[in-house]
């Protein structure tokens, strides 16, 4: 049952070599690379295949490079997880199988000039060894070898590699090149060169040690280089460490992982390791140049306000499909998205996001390609979510010196702006969240302050009123009022009045059947009487200060007290223009022309019948009349 088991995966293993190996496969320094070997291929390729190798120490920089690799974290770029183990019997490791090698399936390695002792051990090994049933992989490493070999020995070596394909043709057998020997620069060139040039003719396997550390991880070439990756000028003079500084300038556990290699540095044995693993990748049938997925363009965070549109996007150059996926903050697994009324473009290169109908902070996203057995994962990425900053203000919203400050919410780490809307201030910085207007217009003016963060906007108007100081310009301080008459008490005024309140005497006056205007610059007392007698005042409020009217002293004067109605002068016409005519039954001693305030502007001392009023402006005035004990006051209008 097992040799038919191994049999039907022999079978599947040759069907998938023979599709990759149509043409040479070339493991060079453009191998020595983690991330682009998919997962799928090295899972495949530890459940498909069983590796002898035999090698001495320099050979041990492939084994125990890919030893410290399968201890490595998530952290080290490339790494797509716990399964990169390896065992000397094949063993099956949590839930996928550890890769296959019988290290050192027999000791030695390659030699030297021309000696293949190591052939008639892998052939005796394949015969004879119960471990070797299920082999379909066999590699051997110089150390040292082809530096002091010749022509004829390469070409033995060759030749005995061919010998053995065609005896074994279920085995695929790898060439390799020589370590790097400064000593012996130009020969070892030399021969290498004929390895590699065979092996393209050919179409072998060739796994190019020398190639390898070669260069450093940025492509860089060192011509004159040894094993332990030093490197030297054309004279021999040696110049530095190209591993050594590659190390330093990165970072440890994420750039590059330590190991042991035997005469060299750790970023060898690395590099060595991951050549290994695109060369066990490309035996069971990975093609970079055609199964390979490179993200040309990642997803990158997105910051947007609580009520926008967030969208995440990604290119690449191979996909059958792909889906995107998130994750809520902590330890929890990634989920695929579905189209809702939150998502979409779950399984398209654009995923749009609307947050005003989601609950989604700090969720992480990113997009899962497949192609073939390949899948391959984008970063991953956060979408922050900001919102908006209100743009309240607060200001003096009376103005008394055309200056006011104006402090809005700071919305940092957004923007914010003022702007005039009404009136002709000006602003001394639009685009701080304090600042302030100077020569602000009269009355209103209208401002407007805005906040923005991240798209999300907010807004508020405002009025602010600039006004004047109040002030007094005239004020009545003695009127005589006539019982049932109507009498009005005006204090006149400068600046701006935000209210007004009459008092007689100590008592407040309210608006009623006597009162009217007491809470204006103008009161009027409505049907005089006696008891109407007093002082008058008016408490005046402004906008900047306040003001208290001068008191004002209303007399009565009671006519049915001083005339009979039958002697009572009758004054006509009222109003007048030119002559005002007295008709009395009773002598006149003295006519008098007073203004509102008692002060007398004209005086007739005799008797007449007339008084010419046309020099008078027009106005009111109170007409004084003196007959024997008595005096009789009236207003009179000149027109």
């Amino acid at each position: 049952m097992k040799l038919m088991k191994n049999l039907f995966i022999l079978i599947i293993f040759m069907i998938s070599f023979l599709d990759a190996n149509s043409q040479a496969i070339i493991i060079d320094h453009n191998c020595a690379f983690l991330e682009p070997i998919p997962e799928w291929a090295i899972k495949k390729a530890s459940d498909s295949l069983h590796i002898a190798y035999g090698h001495t120490s320099h050979g041990s920089q492939i084994t125990y490079g890919m030893k410290a690799l399968a201890n490595q974290s998530t952290q080290l770029k490339g790494y797509k997880g716990d399964f990169y183990c390896w065992k000397e019997y094949h063993e099956v490791y949590g839930d996928f199988p550890c890769l296959d090698i019988d290290n050192r399936f027999r000791p030695g390695d390659l030699g030297h000039n021309g000696d293949i002792t190591w052939a008639a051990r892998t052939r005796d090994y394949l015969l004879n060894e119960t471990r070797a049933q299920d082999i379909n992989v066999v590699m051997w490493s110089w150390c040292g070898g082809c530096s002091d070999n010749t022509d004829e020995g390469i070409q033995a070596y060759l030749d005995a590699m061919n010998k053995l394909e065609q005896d074994f043709p279920d085995i695929t057998f790898i060439y390799m090149t020589g370590h790097l020997d400064h000593w012996s620069d130009a020969t070892l060139k030399h021969n290498n060169q004929l390895i590699r040039d065979y092996c393209i003719t050919n179409n072998k396997v060739l796994y190019d040690f020398a190639d390898i550390e070669s260069y450093d991880p940025d492509n860089n070439y060192y011509e004159f280089s040894n094993d332990n990756c030093d490197y030297y000028d054309a004279n021999g003079n040696k110049l530095g460490n190209w591993a050594e500084e590659w190390q330093n300038s990165h970072t440890l556990n994420v750039d590059w992982y330590q190991c042991s290699a035997a005469h060299s540095k750790a970023l060898n044995g690395n590099r060595k390791a991951y050549a290994a693993w695109w060369l066990w990748a490309r035996l069971i049938g990975w093609n970079p140049q055609i199964d390979n997925i490179e993200i040309t363009q990642q997803p990158q965070n997105d910051t947007i306000c609580s009520s926008g549109i967030a969208m995440f996007s990604i290119d690449f150059n191979n996909a059958d499909s792909i889906r995107w996926q998130y994750k809520e903050p902590g330890f929890a697994p990634f989920k695929d998205i579905f189209d809702n009324e939150i998502f979409s473009g779950a399984t398209e290169k654009t995923l749009t996001i609307n947050v005003e109908n989601s609950n989604i902070p700090g969720n992480e996203y990113r997009c899962k390609i497949y192609f073939g057995d390949t899948i391959v994962y984008s970063n991953g990425v956060l979408l922050y979510i900001f919102d908006p900053v209100p743009a309240l203000v607060s200001y003096e919203d009376i103005d008394c010196n055309g200056v006011v400050i104006l402090t809005g919410s700071d919305p940092s780490p957004g923007i914010c702006k003022w702007r005039i809307i009404f009136g002709n201030a000006e602003l001394a910085d639009s685009t701080e969240y304090e600042t302030f207007a100077y020569n602000l217009s009269h009355g209103k003016n209208t401002f407007e302050y805005i906040t923005s963060v991240y798209g999300c906007n907010d807004t508020m108007v405002f009025d602010v009123y600039r006004y004047d100081n109040l002030s007094l310009t005239n004020q009545d301080t003695l009127l005589n009022a006539t019982t049932g008459e109507d009498l009005s008490i005006t204090t006149n005024i400068s600046g701006d009045l935000e209210f007004a309140q009459w008092y007689k005497d100590d008592l407040i006056l309210n608006n009623g059947a006597k009162y009217s205007g007491v809470n204006s610059t103008t009161l009027l007392i409505k049907n005089i009487e006696n008891t109407d007698k007093g002082y008058y005042w008016c408490e005046l409020r402004g906008y900047c200060n306040d003001v208290l009217s001068d008191s004002v002293f209303v007399d009565i004067t009671n006519a049915t007290d001083n005339f009979d109605i039958e002697t009572n002068p009758i004054i006509y016409p009222n109003p007048a223009n030119e002559l005002l005519y007295i008709k009395s039954n009773v002598d006149i001693k003295s006519i008098g022309i007073l203004d509102l305030n008692g002060n007398k502007i004209m005086e007739i001392n005799n008797s007449v019948k007339h008084i010419d009023i046309s020099k008078l402006n027009t106005g009111v005035y109170f007409i004084r009349i003196k007959t024997g004990g008595n005096i009789f006051y009236s207003k009179i209008t000149k027109m």
